[in-house]
């Protein structure tokens, strides 16, 4: 039996979209994104050239309208705190199924 969810659609298209992470994962989302019309910011070490090749820094989420933490736990643990506290939906790629932080700031926006 699964889990009851939730599903959650964003409209990205015109939307400004951070990204942190360069691995597998990020790069699928950078992708997605850039395929959806996102306008993307991307910060990780490895990422291409045309983005911000380097780690990342809690300034990188001004200005954004939501993030996806693709990158290690401790520095997806970071951008999760940076978000949530400037209140950004935020997806955290190595917690799979954990929306909450997603879902509170969302909430916290429509109240």
């Amino acid at each position: 039996m699964s889990t009851p969810g939730l599903i959650v659609e964003l409209t990205v298209r015109d939307r400004d979209v951070l990204v942190v992470g360069a691995g597998p994962v990020g790069r699928r989302r950078a992708q997605r994104l850039l395929d959806l019309g996102a306008r993307l910011r991307w910060v990780a070490p490895n990422a291409p050239p045309e983005f911000s090749r380097r780690s990342f820094l809690s300034s990188d989420c001004i200005g954004v309208d939501y993030v996806f933490a693709c990158a290690p736990p401790s520095v997806n643990a970071a951008v999760l705190s940076v978000a949530k506290a400037r209140r950004i939906p935020v997806c955290r790629a190595d917690a799979p199924g954990d929306f909450r932080a997603l879902v509170d700031v969302v909430a916290e926006l429509r109240a």
